[in-house]
């Protein structure tokens, strides 16, 4: 595959999963929102991550990545554990489930 119809291929398939997003909200059905599902998709593939690094790679605000984390925690896609070189620091992972 070229560069270029890797991205047409990326390009395509951010805008379906953005709209099946959008269609499964506009149906009541809960889930993960299109955020949330980059963030998910960035722990699976590069395994775990500081909030503070999975938001620069995610382009978002550490307190925006905090929510995303808090939400996903919740609904049991990610696991967070104390950091036992920097107590300060909880890293999150994408869980097994959540890996094809």
């Amino acid at each position: 595959m070229t560069s270029t119809s890797v991205q047409d291929v990326s390009g395509r398939l951010y805008l379906a999963v953005g709209r099946l997003s959008r269609s499964l909200r506009q149906a009541g059905v809960p889930g993960p929102g299109h955020g949330a599902i980059s963030a998910l998709a960035t722990l699976v593939i590069s395994g775990q991550l500081r909030l503070g690094d999975l938001a620069a790679k995610e382009g978002v605000a550490a307190a925006t990545m905090s929510r995303i984390i808090a939400s996903l925690v919740e609904a049991g896609y990610v696991s967070r554990e104390s950091d036992p070189v920097d107590r300060g620091s909880c890293p999150a992972s994408g869980r097994r489930g959540c890996r094809s």
